[in-house]
């Protein structure tokens, strides 16, 4: 009903989705029908991460998949089968079985490390669930995934002001160490390697102690901090027969 009600039917909304996947990069899933009931409509935990990180973009998403219950029009109390709402900082997002998926469960989770908001997204599937059924064991195995990203998460700081991350050359020859103007912190886990680019600006004179020269950027995955560089002595200025052939 709700694909009839936003495409005009199975077909058109079923193609609406195949753009979407398409637009997210969603390569290894395979949609067919509306409702992901069908065997044919196949997924990777992988693809299912980036879904849910596109889903929770969204501000009513995100408040529907927060809710553990709601009251629905003409029926009763609806209870959220995520049951671990809240626990270990759960936002969402949805777990739900069948006898062909079997326990699945796509989650985000919220919680401060270093003092900075961190969101972890995560996907399980194939769960068997056995005597506790298979939603209950995919959202147990989601929250300890949760547990276990959450503990290795902490901040790393990468530089320290005074600690020298380059040198500036000016077109005379004159050289000065550079270091960044406040600590560079990330938050990550160990063995990550830290993406480093910086940027400086056009030397043509004398540079006095701490003068602004650029900037660096120092990031790990879609997560970047940007920080000023300054002198860590100051850079001589050009000569006199510098000028003069110049």
């Amino acid at each position: 009903m709700l694909a009839d009600w936003d495409a005009g039917s199975t077909a058109a909304f079923v193609a609406k989705l195949s753009a979407t996947e398409s637009k997210l990069g969603l390569t290894a899933t395979h949609i067919t029908d509306p409702s992901g009931a069908d065997p044919a409509t196949t997924s990777t935990a992988e693809d299912l991460v980036r879904l849910g990180e596109a889903a929770l973009s969204i501000p009513v998403l995100r408040q529907m998949v927060s809710l553990g219950q709601a009251s629905v029009p003409m029926t009763t109390v609806v209870y959220n089968l995520n049951f671990a709402l809240g626990r270990d900082g759960i936002i969402g997002i949805k777990s739900g079985s069948d006898s062909s998926a079997r326990g699945c469960y796509l989650f985000a989770a919220q919680q401060t490390v270093g003092g900075k908001p961190v969101t972890v997204f995560g996907a399980v599937l194939g769960q068997a669930g056995g005597a506790l059924g298979p939603n209950t064991a995919a959202v147990d195995a989601g929250d300890a995934l949760v547990k276990s990203a959450f503990a290795a998460l902490r901040s790393f700081t990468v530089f320290t002001p005074g600690q020298t991350v380059g040198t500036v050359a000016a077109p005379w020859g004159a050289t000065a160490p550079v270091t960044v103007k406040v600590p560079i912190s990330l938050i990550g886990w160990p063995g990550l390697s830290v993406a480093v680019k910086a940027r400086a600006r056009t030397i043509d004179g004398a540079l006095p102690y701490g003068a602004a020269v650029g900037a660096m950027q120092a990031g790990v995955g879609s997560s970047s901090t940007t920080v000023p560089l300054e002198t860590a002595s100051p850079l001589g200025g050009p000569g006199a027969w510098w000028r003069l052939t110049r």
